[in-house]
């Protein structure tokens, strides 16, 4: 398996995933960025993807982590422990248009004085490209989800109309 946050950290500055516009409107790629991010980690090419191809929302992703046992999800309190260990936590939360999804990296915590505690860091791809603390990124706490990606049960498919 290759090091996660070195593949994370490399992928979140890829010029691919760069804001930009599409038709009228300006156009991010978290689930891009999560998509192809998860492939070069695990290997697993179909993940997040209608017909092998193009990645589901930020939304229907987060659909798919919650459902299936191949993720787990977990609380903040357990999601240090998991990265500095070498593992792999999306991190998400869901809107009514779109939803967004971004990797925790493994680092120091830092104390957010808008919600009053440390917080870990993320790798996002979106209204900026980098890593910063997570309350850089995400407005609420309240709403966020983490999953640990449970490398070793990884599913044969998943079932793409279910999730679109």
């Amino acid at each position: 398996m290759p090091d996660v946050k070195n593949v994370i950290l490399t992928e979140v500055t890829n010029p691919l995933y760069k804001k930009r516009k599409l038709g009228n409107t300006m156009a991010t790629f978290c689930n891009f960025f999560v998509a192809n991010t998860l492939c070069k980690i695990t290997g697993r090419y179909d993940l997040f993807r209608r017909n092998g191809i193009i990645p589901y929302s930020a939304n229907a992703m987060l659909n798919v982590l919650v459902e299936h046992s191949f993720f787990k999800q977990i609380n903040l309190a357990d999601v240090k422990q998991v990265v500095k260990n070498g593992g792999v936590v999306i991190c998400g939360c869901k809107r009514d248009r779109h939803g967004h999804v971004a990797f925790v990296v493994d680092g120091d915590w830092e104390y957010s004085t808008t919600h009053k505690m440390r917080l870990p860091k993320v790798a996002n791809v979106g209204s900026e490209n980098s890593t910063r603390k997570l309350s850089w990124f995400f407005r609420s706490t309240d709403d966020i989800w983490y999953f640990e990606c449970k490398m070793t049960n990884m599913p044969v498919d998943i079932d793409p109309v279910k999730y679109i």
